[in-house]
């Protein structure tokens, strides 16, 4: 057993425990903090290695905070350790149960810590969670010499007491930086109102909310991805550094992901919802989760939606190397983000039909000015066949005219001599379709 024995020092045992209580309630120091809990545990329980570390999400590992070992040396428990798949470092962050080692110089599920095991001879081992309610924030360790020791139930209730108010003070403390480090998603979304508005392509609104969300999410990267309906196929179209690809170019693999290497992913899209990958949580079945980190090559994915009247245009991506928790406020400014997008569509889409009007208006007026104030014919024909070709992005044109039921080729393109017509055509009665 770990609790000493201390027949006839219940009051004094009270006093320190109501001590401790108040030191984890009210101490703001955290390093102070947890002197005091390690002081109070080799005061009160009869263990030769104490062990108390927190949980680095981002970087997914065990960061040591200090304890005590049998010979006074404490530099290997304040260390990084690797949380491998499964072991028992792993299980007690998920579970949030305490375990139980009888010999931890012979177990194979605690790492590097056999070493340590070994160096100081540590048998009996209880792995305790700091956490409260669904959240765990770090482990303790307590060992002892002896093979296979335990607690009793007086004994376990009193270590759950202590982790367990250990563990709301460290939410109070992350919920009370969070509310400091808050981001305000008003901020850049009305930044991005007032800039929208003065860009005239799609592309370049496009490359503003992908620059803006990332100087405000800082992701590893974020990306815009468009849907070509007929390809079934998103291309990425937009990202925080550059445009990748042009939409001439969509057909490139390396431009974007296919719907069957994403599976279900579009039809969550389509419902409109936000698709979260982090940490150990996400908002998607793991079909999903796979296909969608394999594409994009992340280890966490934040994606909303962009929708315009139950169609899917595309959607907004930021996408990290590492595990990350996504926040509250980071899911709502993407959500908010996608949905002014497909607002803005339609915009755009607009703007390219006025602007396209006016270039068919000047290349009308141009035409007809060659026509009625040119005298030559041939450079007449010429002028029209250029401006044509360019307007509609052909490289052959070829004016016919109906003489006696046939069509006579009058001009054509000289500059593509393989597709040269060089006898007069059908009429259109005549030929097959």
């Amino acid at each position: 057993m770990f609790k000493k024995n201390e027949s006839g020092k219940n009051h004094n045992n009270l006093i320190a425990l109501e001590s401790i209580i108040r030191a984890i309630r009210e101490e703001e120091d955290l390093d102070i903090l947890i002197k005091k809990v390690i002081n109070y545990l080799q005061s009160e329980f009869d263990c030769c290695l104490i062990w108390v570390c927190f949980y680095d999400r981002l970087a997914n590992k065990i960061v040591g905070k200090g304890g005590i070992t049998p010979n006074g040396e404490i530099s290997a428990l304040k260390q990084k350790f690797t949380i491998n798949h499964g072991d028992i470092l792993e299980q007690v962050l998920l579970e949030k149960k305490a375990i139980k080692v009888a010999d931890l110089r012979a177990e194979k599920q605690v790492g590097e810590w056999v070493k340590i095991a070994q160096t100081y001879q540590i048998k009996g081992t209880i792995f305790f969670p700091i956490h409260d309610k669904e959240k765990c924030f770090g482990i303790a360790l307590m060992g002892s010499q002896e093979w296979g020791s335990s607690l009793e139930s007086a004994e376990k209730a009193l270590l759950s007491l202590i982790w367990g108010e250990l563990g709301q003070t460290l939410q109070k403390i992350e919920k009370e930086w969070q509310q400091q480090q808050a981001k305000r998603p008003d901020e850049p979304i009305l930044s991005l109102l007032s800039q929208l508005g003065k860009l005239t392509t799609l592309d370049r609104r496009l490359e503003t909310v992908a620059e803006i969300t990332h100087k405000f999410l800082q992701p590893s990267r974020t990306n815009i991805y468009w849907y070509y309906p007929n390809g079934r196929y998103f291309w990425r179209r937009a990202s925080n550094h550059q445009v990748i690809v042009e939409w001439s170019d969509f057909k490139r693999p390396a431009s974007g992901i296919t719907l069957q290497d994403l599976g279900e992913f579009y039809n969550v899209l389509l419902t409109g919802q936000i698709i979260c990958i982090g940490e150990y949580h996400t908002s998607v079945d793991s079909d999903i989760t796979r296909r969608l980190t394999r594409q994009i090559r992340a280890t966490s994915v934040l994606a909303a939606p962009i929708i315009l009247e139950d169609e899917l245009l595309g959607f907004i991506a930021v996408e990290e190397q590492h595990n990350r928790p996504w926040q509250d406020d980071e899911k709502n400014y993407l959500q908010g983000v996608g949905q002014l997008l497909a607002l803005t569509s339609p915009l755009s889409e607009m703007e390219d039909k006025i602007r396209q009007a006016k270039l068919d208006q000047t290349l009308t007026a141009g035409i007809t000015r060659a026509i009625y104030g040119d005298d030559d014919w041939q450079k007449t024909l010429k002028t029209t066949a250029e401006k044509i070709s360019q307007r509609l992005g052909t490289k052959y044109f070829m004016l016919a005219i109906c003489n006696r039921g046939q069509f006579e080729v009058v001009y054509q393109n000289r500059s593509t001599l393989s597709r040269t017509v060089k006898t007069s055509l059908p009429p259109p009665s005549a030929r097959k379709i």
